[in-house]
């Protein structure tokens, strides 16, 4: 048990890639999605970003396809990818409900585009942000 559950969401472009770096609570994922600690792997974590939150980019929506995974303490640190993105991102829309069954999650969610970082927190009552650049 935590004092604060948090996962963390940092969302950047690297190149033409829309990249993805994640934090999750290893106890929180694993009481959430009901498989023990030690068969937590990076398909039940991608399988599960994929269910409980989607991602929009001007209005296209992206998939996460992980392809890095660790396990630091009590903590899964992942790596991975949204797609190929060209042009100038416009607008981003971002749901998660990723561990809300967990009391007091949030979701923080990183976004460095446009030469800008932004961040913000999703939680029970505010699971959808909408972000203009």
């Amino acid at each position: 048990m935590h004092d604060v559950s948090i996962a963390v969401f940092k969302l950047s472009l690297d190149g033409e890639t829309l990249v993805l770096d994640l934090t999750l609570d290893i106890d929180d994922l694993s009481q959430t999605i009901g498989v023990s600690r030690e068969k937590v792997n990076m398909h039940y974590v991608e399988q599960y970003i994929n269910l409980s939150s989607s991602f929009k980019f001007n209005d296209i929506e992206y998939a996460v396809s992980l392809s890095d995974y660790n396990v630091v303490l009590d903590h899964i640190k992942c790596h991975g990818t949204l797609g190929e993105f060209n042009g100038q991102i416009e607008k981003i829309d971002i749901e998660s409900r990723c561990l809300l069954n967990i009391e007091s999650q949030s979701n923080i969610i990183m976004l460095d585009f446009n030469d800008r970082s932004r961040d913000f927190r999703l939680h029970n009552a505010r699971q959808l942000i909408s972000v203009k650049y």
